[in-house]
């Protein structure tokens, strides 16, 4: 038999869970729930060795939302972030799992929070392009632009950004 570190275990189920979220179309739903499934055993086991893991409860969280189990990864997502204060990834899942439960006043604080510590441009702009997704389910088209703006000067090919500011401009009317 082969044993594993955590470690080992932690990233292979890291792997499983972004095969999850890139099988979208690619895949049936039964074999994207069956690599959701995987990933949550990995990230099981390794908080069964190390319960407040920061890394493995922050994945595991982000897993919990991205299924729609909401009510499960926040809590998750939360005790990542207070274990690890200063990691924005952690904030910035916990923004994103807020948006998900418009709770979008939350979203903003967290996500607040996480642009106050010393990130880089690429997790800037994955933060600001969470923050412009708040306002355009609340339906400030102008306000996402604004932060999609923003998000472009730290990532400016970030299909995302430009994917949020095009529902914003649309929600305004240009079409162009």
């Amino acid at each position: 038999m082969q044993y594993k570190t955590c470690d080992e275990v932690l990233s292979e189920g890291a792997q499983y869970h972004k095969d999850a979220r890139e099988a979208v179309g690619l895949v049936s739903a039964s074999e994207r729930r069956a690599l959701y499934a995987k990933a949550e055993r990995c990230y099981l086991f390794v908080l069964e060795h190390y319960p407040e893991d920061a890394i493995a409860l922050g994945a595991i969280g982000s897993l919990y939302v991205e299924i729609g189990k909401w009510s499960l990864g926040i809590p998750l997502l939360t005790a990542a972030a207070k274990i690890e204060p200063n990691e924005p990834s952690h904030w910035n899942a916990l923004g994103a799992a807020y948006r998900r439960v418009d709770k979008l006043d939350k979203a903003r604080e967290v996500f607040d929070k996480a642009l106050s510590l010393p990130i880089d441009a690429l997790m800037r702009s994955h933060i600001m392009h969470n923050m412009a997704s708040t306002y355009i389910n609340e339906g400030e088209p102008q306000k996402a632009i604004e932060w999609g703006l923003k998000g472009l000067e730290y990532d400016p090919g970030s299909l995302a950004i430009q994917f949020n500011m095009g529902l914003a401009y649309l929600e305004l009317g240009d079409y162009a």
